[in-house]
């Protein structure tokens, strides 16, 4: 039988070993689902578990469910924004990573995964800020400062890049 813990809170990724498990946990989400149809966490869960089974399109569905069940929670956008992004739709990516940063403006992670986005489609200046932002939320996460220092080194801007990159390589 699938967890109890899935039906507590959004995630953003399940560690399942075999395609039994999510399929398991598919199983017993739908049968939660017809049971209790206005259930936001147990359709992201869902969600999440058809996206890494490769249900692409299962996989929107529920997190768009899982928006209009609870718009209070970010990480169904930011699920869906990952899956956008890996299917090369960045700007619908972008706007999702938004809309979390709308509701969340605290997660640095969701700054992260926007500015990332906006480096695929080369708005340099948009992913620094966005770097800047996970940066002032998360001082403490060396990647953050080498993605900054790579976008300040795209926009020639040696010396903050080597302000960035010393700063990782104290982390």
């Amino acid at each position: 039988m699938y967890g109890d813990y899935l039906l507590e809170k959004s995630y953003r990724v399940l560690l399942l070993d075999e395609l039994e498990e999510y399929e398991e946990v598919i199983d017993g989400l739908s049968r939660f689902i017809e049971a209790h149809p206005s259930a936001p966490v147990a359709y992201n869960n869902r969600g999440v578990a058809y996206w890494e089974t490769g249900q692409v399109q299962n996989a929107l569905e529920d997190f768009q469910r899982a928006m209009s069940c609870a718009d209070d929670d970010p990480i169904p956008y930011v699920n869906r924004g990952q899956l956008f992004d890996k299917l090369g739709d960045v700007p619908k990516a972008i706007d999702d990573f938004g809309r979390a940063i709308a509701i969340r403006a605290d997660d640095p992670t969701f700054h992260r995964c926007r500015a990332y986005a906006y480096l695929k489609l080369g708005r340099l200046a948009e992913a620094a800020e966005d770097f800047s932002a996970a940066i002032r939320l998360d001082p403490t996460f060396k990647q953050t400062y080498v993605a900054r220092g790579q976008v300040y080194k795209q926009l020639g801007e040696a010396e903050k890049a080597a302000a960035d990159y010393e700063t990782a390589s104290r982390l």
